[in-house]
Protein backbone atom coordinates (compact mmCIF):
# COMPACT_ATOMS: atom_id res chain seq x y z
CA UNK A 1 0.00 0.00 0.00
CA UNK A 2 1.34 3.53 -0.55
CA UNK A 3 1.80 6.02 2.34
CA UNK A 4 -0.98 8.49 3.27
CA UNK A 5 2.21 10.75 2.85
CA UNK A 6 2.92 9.88 -0.75
CA UNK A 7 -0.59 10.01 -1.36
CA UNK A 8 -1.00 13.56 -0.27
CA UNK A 9 2.23 14.50 -1.82
CA UNK A 10 1.34 13.30 -5.45
CA UNK A 11 -1.54 14.99 -5.30
CA UNK A 12 0.17 18.77 -5.11
CA UNK A 13 2.13 17.27 -8.68
CA UNK A 14 5.04 15.31 -10.31
CA UNK A 15 6.94 14.04 -6.82
CA UNK A 16 10.60 13.23 -8.65
CA UNK A 17 12.61 14.86 -11.20
CA UNK A 18 13.85 13.09 -14.45
CA UNK A 19 17.04 11.35 -12.21
CA UNK A 20 14.47 10.02 -9.81
CA UNK A 21 15.09 13.13 -7.29
CA UNK A 22 12.32 14.68 -4.81
CA UNK A 23 11.08 17.51 -6.93
CA UNK A 24 11.79 20.47 -5.20
CA UNK A 25 8.12 22.25 -6.80
CA UNK A 26 6.43 19.15 -5.13
CA UNK A 27 4.75 20.03 -2.05
CA UNK A 28 5.52 17.88 1.10
CA UNK A 29 2.63 17.70 3.43
CA UNK A 30 4.08 19.47 6.65
CA UNK A 31 5.03 16.83 9.48
CA UNK A 32 5.14 14.02 6.95
CA UNK A 33 7.66 11.08 8.59
CA UNK A 34 10.69 11.41 6.88
CA UNK A 35 11.02 14.00 3.95
CA UNK A 36 13.93 12.33 2.72
CA UNK A 37 14.18 12.88 -1.21
CA UNK A 38 14.13 9.00 -1.81
CA UNK A 39 11.66 7.38 -3.65
CA UNK A 40 11.50 4.57 -1.32
CA UNK A 41 10.67 6.49 1.09
CA UNK A 42 7.06 7.30 0.02
CA UNK A 43 6.28 3.60 -0.97
CA UNK A 44 6.17 1.16 1.61
CA UNK A 45 8.33 -1.99 1.66
CA UNK A 46 5.52 -4.58 -0.32
CA UNK A 47 4.75 -2.03 -3.68
CA UNK A 48 8.03 -1.27 -3.51
CA UNK A 49 8.76 -5.01 -4.19
CA UNK A 50 6.23 -5.19 -6.49
CA UNK A 51 7.45 -1.97 -8.74
CA UNK A 52 10.67 -3.26 -8.38
CA UNK A 53 9.74 -6.26 -9.94
CA UNK A 54 7.17 -4.95 -12.41
CA UNK A 55 10.09 -2.17 -13.58
CA UNK A 56 12.49 -5.30 -14.14
CA UNK A 57 10.22 -7.70 -15.90
CA UNK A 58 9.66 -4.42 -18.24
CA UNK A 59 13.34 -4.02 -18.77
CA UNK A 60 14.06 -7.07 -19.63
CA UNK A 61 10.86 -7.54 -22.15
CA UNK A 62 11.83 -4.16 -23.31
CA UNK A 63 15.78 -5.14 -24.16
CA UNK A 64 14.49 -8.62 -25.73
CA UNK A 65 11.88 -6.52 -27.93
CA UNK A 66 14.53 -4.58 -29.22
CA UNK A 67 17.23 -7.04 -29.81
CA UNK A 68 14.63 -9.34 -31.73
CA UNK A 69 12.65 -6.74 -33.48
CA UNK A 70 9.61 -7.76 -31.65
CA UNK A 71 7.69 -4.93 -32.08
CA UNK A 72 4.38 -6.46 -30.14
CA UNK A 73 6.43 -7.08 -26.94
CA UNK A 74 7.98 -3.51 -26.50
CA UNK A 75 4.65 -1.91 -27.16
CA UNK A 76 3.16 -3.86 -24.54
CA UNK A 77 5.80 -3.20 -21.88
CA UNK A 78 5.07 0.43 -23.08
CA UNK A 79 1.87 0.44 -22.31
CA UNK A 80 1.71 -0.91 -19.02
CA UNK A 81 4.86 2.11 -17.94
CA UNK A 82 2.30 4.52 -19.53
CA UNK A 83 -0.41 3.44 -17.09
CA UNK A 84 1.71 2.20 -13.45
CA UNK A 85 4.57 4.97 -13.45
CA UNK A 86 3.00 7.63 -13.23
CA UNK A 87 0.92 6.71 -10.06
CA UNK A 88 4.80 6.99 -8.63
CA UNK A 89 6.06 9.87 -9.63
CA UNK A 90 7.57 8.40 -12.72
CA UNK A 91 6.39 10.87 -15.40
CA UNK A 92 9.52 10.75 -17.54
CA UNK A 93 9.27 7.31 -18.33
CA UNK A 94 5.98 7.00 -18.75
CA UNK A 95 7.14 9.28 -21.31
CA UNK A 96 9.62 8.20 -23.24
CA UNK A 97 7.43 5.13 -23.17
CA UNK A 98 5.20 7.38 -24.85
CA UNK A 99 7.49 8.27 -27.25
CA UNK A 100 8.55 5.07 -28.16
CA UNK A 101 5.47 3.66 -28.78
CA UNK A 102 4.69 6.64 -31.50
CA UNK A 103 8.11 5.59 -33.33
CA UNK A 104 7.29 2.21 -33.14
CA UNK A 105 3.25 3.07 -34.64
CA UNK A 106 5.32 5.35 -37.03
CA UNK A 107 7.78 2.84 -38.54
CA UNK A 108 10.20 5.33 -37.63
CA UNK A 109 13.30 2.33 -37.55
CA UNK A 110 15.92 4.45 -37.10
CA UNK A 111 15.16 6.06 -34.22
CA UNK A 112 13.60 3.33 -32.25
CA UNK A 113 16.56 1.28 -31.26
CA UNK A 114 17.80 4.60 -29.72
CA UNK A 115 14.96 5.54 -28.10
CA UNK A 116 14.30 1.96 -26.43
CA UNK A 117 17.99 2.64 -25.03
CA UNK A 118 17.27 5.36 -23.49
CA UNK A 119 14.02 3.72 -22.18
CA UNK A 120 16.14 0.92 -20.62
CA UNK A 121 18.29 3.79 -19.13
CA UNK A 122 15.74 5.43 -17.38
CA UNK A 123 14.13 1.85 -15.92
CA UNK A 124 17.89 1.09 -14.84
CA UNK A 125 17.88 4.53 -12.78
CA UNK A 126 14.80 3.77 -11.13
CA UNK A 127 15.93 0.22 -10.30
CA UNK A 128 18.86 1.37 -8.76
CA UNK A 129 16.89 4.42 -6.36
CA UNK A 130 14.42 1.38 -5.53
Amino acid sequence: MLTDSWKRSYLDGQLFDYQGNLNQGAEIEEGADNQTDSLASFVDEEMRKVLHESLRVYHSEIVKGLDESDWESVQSSCHKIKGILPSFGLMHIAETAEELLLLIDNNEMESINKKGNNLTDEIESALRLL
